[in-house]
């Protein structure tokens, strides 16, 4: 059984080859566990932080704050991407998270192919100029 980091690792990695090929710089903070997002991803001059998980979970509202601090000291985008086994990748932005009393539900939107991924995240940077 492979363990809960070295499949997010796998999966980091996975996302960062697709959105380098589509133009995107992408930084992987391996690692990153509760100091950062996982990727930086950076094109034309904009930066947006994602932070990756395996599977539909629930973030508890310390941890939540915590990602939501990070987006308001940094000024750029903080969004999730999920990977549901055998249905897609599911996008999600910080402030559109279904939120409950004691944290949020990740991976809680309808999935997307990896193509319509990248369309989504291409729409959070501005045309290279």
């Amino acid at each position: 059984m492979i363990s809960t980091y070295r499949k997010g690792a796998r999966l980091e990695r996975r996302l960062k080859h697709l959105l380098e090929a589509h133009g995107i710089a992408v930084i992987r903070a391996a690692g990153s566990g509760n100091n950062s997002p996982d990727l930086a991803l950076i094109r034309a001059g904009r930066v947006v932080f994602v932070e990756v998980k395996y599977g539909k979970r629930y973030v508890d509202i310390k941890k939540l704050t915590d990602y939501f601090n990070w987006r308001v000291k940094t000024g750029a985008p903080l969004l999730f991407i999920t990977w549901i086994q055998k249905k897609g990748w599911v996008l999600e932005d910080i402030l559109d998270l279904r939120r409950t009393e004691t944290g949020a539900v990740i991976g809680d939107h309808p999935p997307v192919s990896a193509q319509d991924l990248v369309e989504r995240l291409l729409a959070y940077f501005p045309e290279t100029p």
